[in-house]
């Protein structure tokens, strides 16, 4: 076995693992990987194991910025052969990976629940959180749900202003700057969009199709707005509901931490909580730092997942 840094060559590895895990679910493309794995703004280390032209295993780290200046290291594409595993895969390639952690003030991941016994036991990881994932049905909802809510609402591209402008003293957040979220938004296999109202707050979502079945999901992912102004949240969450409603979408779906003010209007619009959760774990490599282990210091959405 190698060990080796991941290459644009490695795409076609990629997908024969990808599609023996998840049996086909995600059928991103190569622009998808190349976008992804290789034109990704961070300082990115992706590790490969490699026996006979065979990928054993990957193991990655983004390094993110946390508001205001703490340096993260973002643990993603921890991924083991099924006919490799128990053999110290995992374990040889995130020694390679995390030698020179020690530059870092924090390790996350955004947990399923396949990654989270091995980063608590072998990388030591604590769960600090759960970010749930909650759903809208929206072939149930007639016209007399909306509010009568001005927006404008508009795909996504180079051009876009997806500038940040609220920040938050009392939260820590990661740089959702214009630059990150025009690299994070053109996802060559996913079309976003913004909707925006008048006051100059907006919402990001994206349409998806089931391939399953004939159910299509509009993801809410990233907004732009005063956490302490419900009533602005509530007029973009509407707009979006709406737009996706225009679109014949099944479903909008949307992260929230429960513990934030937030959870309480997205399910005062009649969101409920559904199965399928996500687990916020970290590891504080500098004690000065400890009180993030407090999962209401945070304020996260789902397109900090940024392999999503």
């Amino acid at each position: 076995m190698i060990v080796k840094n991941a290459e644009i060559k490695d795409i076609f590895l990629f997908h024969k693992l990808v599609s023996r895990l998840f049996n086909d679910k995600y059928n991103w493309s190569d622009s998808w990987y190349k976008w992804q794995c290789f034109d990704n703004p961070f300082v990115i280390n992706l590790k490969l194991a490699i026996e006979n032209d065979n990928l054993l295993g990957v193991f990655g780290l983004q390094q993110r910025l946390l508001l205001p200046d703490i340096h993260c290291g973002q643990i993603s594409w921890i991924n083991v052969n099924p006919d490799y595993k128990n053999i110290g895969i995992f374990t040889e390639l995130s020694k390679h990976v995390l030698k020179d952690s020690e530059k870092l003030d924090l390790l996350f991941i955004f947990a399923n629940n396949n990654a989270l016994i091995p980063c608590q036991q072998k990388l030591g990881l604590k769960i600090i959180g759960k970010l749930n994932r909650l759903t809208l049905e929206l072939t149930q909802i007639n016209k007399n749900y909306f509010k009568n809510v001005a927006y404008k609402c508009k795909k996504i591209s180079s051009n876009t202003d997806l500038k940040s402008f609220f920040k938050f003293e009392d939260l820590y957040m990661f740089d959702h700057s214009s630059s990150f979220r025009h690299w994070r938004f053109a996802n060559p296999d996913s079309q976003y969009y913004k909707v925006s109202i008048p006051t100059g707050e907006y919402l990001i979502f994206k349409i998806y199709r089931s391939m399953k079945n004939k159910d299509s999901f509009g993801d809410l992912v990233d907004f732009e707005c005063n956490l302490k102004d419900i009533d602005s949240y509530k007029k973009l969450l509407f707009s979006a509901i709406s737009e996706l409603k225009f679109n014949n979408v099944t479903y909008a779906t949307i992260w929230a931490n429960e513990q934030q003010q937030l959870y309480k209007a997205i399910k005062d619009i009649g969101f409920v909580e559904s199965s399928n959760n996500t687990y916020f774990c970290i590891k504080v490599l500098k004690s000065k730092y400890s009180h993030l282990y407090n999962f209401k210091n945070w304020h996260l959405v789902q397109s900090d997942a940024t392999n999503y």
